[in-house]
């Protein structure tokens, strides 16, 4: 794979490290102290799964390595369009958001959304949470398939 040839870069690799282990701080904050939701009922520790355990692992490892190869694209000569890092940027964000607010509850822990009466809006995220966590696989896949095959074209 193209991308991993970025890892070998020290600089790169370090970035790396420090993004995932900031994003895996996070999720594991998410999981262990944010209220969780069965149903339609917020439950504190509800969240504390194998499976969003596992799901935080993996999207704190995938957001970390996008990011970083994006960061390396943005560094390449001349080769590097804005439209396509635009594209990256767009799948590691799409990527992470949808991905970070399936692990907590988004209705109970965002209630200053309420406010703006967007709060039934984020509800989707617990109803759905099985579904986002799929299309955030789905992008992170997509976003490192993208990133290789960019990187493959521009060696």
């Amino acid at each position: 794979m193209h991308t991993m040839r970025i890892l070998k870069d020290p600089a790169y690799f370090l970035f790396f490290l420090g993004c995932t282990t900031l994003l895996l701080t996070a999720n594991a904050y998410f999981i262990f102290f944010l209220p969780g939701s069965n149903g339609y009922a917020c439950i504190p520790g509800e969240n504390i799964t194998t499976k969003n355990i596992l799901f935080g692992v993996f999207l704190s490892l995938s957001t970390a390595f996008l990011l970083t190869a994006l960061v390396f694209i943005m560094q390449m000569p001349k080769t590097c369009s804005i439209r396509t890092q635009g594209k990256l940027a767009s799948i590691t964000g799409v990527s992470t958001i949808s991905g970070i607010f399936t692990v907590f509850c988004t209705v109970c822990t965002l209630p200053i959304f309420s406010i703006l009466g967007v709060s039934v809006g984020f509800s989707i995220f617990t109803i759905y949470n099985g579904w986002f966590k799929i299309i955030s696989i789905i992008f992170s896949i997509i976003g490192i398939i993208f990133a290789n095959q960019y990187l493959k074209r521009n060696e």
